[in-house]
């Protein structure tokens, strides 16, 4: 049983991963309205912030993101204090692969 509150759609969106004063360009692996997997060798520690900015079909968006879990693969993270506009845009981005693929999420 999961304990995710949202539906994460299976996705390459381009992220820009800021860590300290590092920015890296990554993929996210997976995304939900409340936060995302960013596939990326760097590494950060639990419960610090780091800054993401996301790219995809021409919209470009910031936030600041929480660190929630470390894996080799990448770091799960959980967005903080988002803007209206960065939600708008993820519910868009998540609307648009679902629509595309069909059946992306998972739950």
């Amino acid at each position: 049983m999961s304990n995710r509150r949202d539906t994460r759609v299976i996705a390459g969106i381009g992220t820009i991963l800021t860590i300290g004063s590092e920015s890296k360009p990554c993929m996210s692996g997976n995304i939900s309205r409340g936060g995302m997997f960013v596939l990326t060798d760097r590494k950060a520690p639990i419960n610090s912030l780091v800054g993401i900015r996301l790219v995809h079909l021409g919209h470009r968006v910031d936030a600041q993101a929480r660190v929630v879990s470390i894996k080799r693969e990448g770091l799960g993270l959980s967005f903080v204090d988002a803007s209206d506009e960065f939600r708008a845009t993820i519910r868009a981005m998540m609307d648009d692969m679902l629509s595309q693929s069909g059946s992306g999420a998972t739950p």
